[in-house]
C-alpha cells in the first residue's frame, strides 16, 4: 500500500468517520484503486482508465480539468475543498459517489462499486501503518522545513543588521554632504555680496547721471568741432609755391586773362627794345 490515508465526511452518514485511501500507478487518469473503512468494516473498489475517460466525456470537460477535480476530491485539500467536494455512500448498494458543488448545484464527478474485504482487520492495520508511515515522512519533511526556516531567519536577521548599518552610513554621508553643501553655498553667497557691493557705486553713479544729465558746452557744438578739425588738418599741410602747371595737374582752374596780360606785355617791350638797338649796332660796324 502506498499513498496517504485521509479522513472524509459522508453526507449520507454524518455521524460516522470514514477513512479513505487511494492508490494509483502513474496518475488518476490511468485509473486508481480505492479503499474505504469505518474502523470496523472495510471495502475496496476500482476505477479503470476507460471509466475515467467516460466520466470526463459525460461531463463535457477537458481531461486535465476532470483529473484535477479527482485529485482534489480523492487526495484532499483544505477546508474550502471540503465545502466544495462531498461523498455519498449507499450501504445497501455498496456504491460510493463523489460530487462537486457548482453554483449551489451538486454535480456528480463519478462513482464506483464497493466490495467487502474478507479480512477487514488486516486491511485496517495496513491503513494504520500507512498513515503512520506517511505521518513520519511528513514529520521529517517538517523538520527539514523548520531547519531551513531557521537558516532563513538567521539570514534575515543578518540582512537586517547590514541594512541598518547601511542606513546609518547613508545618513552620516547625507549629513556630511549637506554640511559641505551649506559651507560652499555660504561662500558663494559671500562672494556674490562682495561683487554686488563693488558694482553698486558704479550703478549709483550711472543712475545719478541719467537722472541729472549735464548740459553740453557751446564749444562742444557740432559746428565748432568741425571747424576745429578742419583747422587742424590745414595746419598740417606743407607751404610751398604752386605754379600754374601744378595747379592744372592738381585740378585747379587758372585765370588766363590776367596771366597773359601781365606776362606777355613786359616780354613784348623787351623784344621791342632789342629791335630798336639792333640798327645802331650795325652802323657802328
Amino acid at each position: 500500500m502506498s499513498g496517504a490515508v485521509r479522513q472524509i465526511d459522508v453526507t449520507t452518514d454524518p455521524g460516522t468517520h470514514y477513512f479513505l485511501h487511494v492508490d494509483f500507478a502513474v496518475n488518476l487518469s490511468c485509473g486508481f484503486n480505492l479503499t474505504l473503512s469505518d474502523g470496523i468494516s472495510a471495502w475496496k473498489g476500482e476505477v479503470s482508465e476507460n471509466e475515467v475517460k467516460r466520466e470526463a466525456n459525460v461531463m463535457e470537460v477537458p481531461m486535465e480539468s476532470y483529473v484535477e477535480d479527482l485529485q482534489q476530491v480523492l487526495m484532499g485539500g483544505g477546508q474550502k475543498r471540503r465545502e466544495i467536494y462531498s461523498f455519498r455512500l449507499d450501504l445497501d448498494c455498496l456504491q460510493l459517489s463523489y460530487h462537486k458543488m457548482c453554483d449551489h448545484v451538486s454535480v456528480r464527478l463519478g462513482s464506483l462499486k464497493l466490495r467487502p474485504t474478507p479480512d477487514p482487520v488486516l486491511l485496517i492495520r495496513e491503513m494504520i501503518g500507512q498513515s503512520l508511515k506517511h505521518s513520519t515522512e511528513m514529520e521529517k519533511e517538517n523538520l527539514l522545513l523548520l531547519e531551513e526556516n531557521c537558516k532563513l531567519k538567521e539570514e534575515h536577521a543578518q540582512i537586517l543588521k547590514e541594512l541598518e548599518h547601511h542606513v546609518q552610513d547613508k545618513e552620516t554621508m547625507t549629513r556630511e554632504l549637506y554640511t559641505h553643501f551649506v559651507t560652499v553655498l555660504n561662500e558663494k553667497k559671500t562672494r556674490i555680496r562682495s561683487l554686488q557691493d563693488a558694482v553698486r557705486p558704479c550703478a549709483n553713479v550711472q543712475k545719478k547721471q541719467r537722472e541729472n544729465p549735464v548740459p553740453p558746452d557751446e564749444d562742444d557744438s557740432p559746428d565748432t568741432i568741425t571747424e576745429t578739425v578742419q583747422s587742424s588738418y590745414s595746419s598740417l599741410e606743407p607751404t610751398f609755391p604752386i605754379t600754374g602747371h601744378d595747379q592744372v595737374s592738381q585740378g585747379f582752374s587758372l585765370d588766363h586773362t590776367m596771366s597773359l596780360d601781365e606776362n606777355v606785355q613786359p616780354r613784348w617791350k623787351s623784344t621791342q627794345s632789342i629791335d630798336d638797338q639792333s640798327p645802331g649796332t650795325t652802323e657802328m660796324e
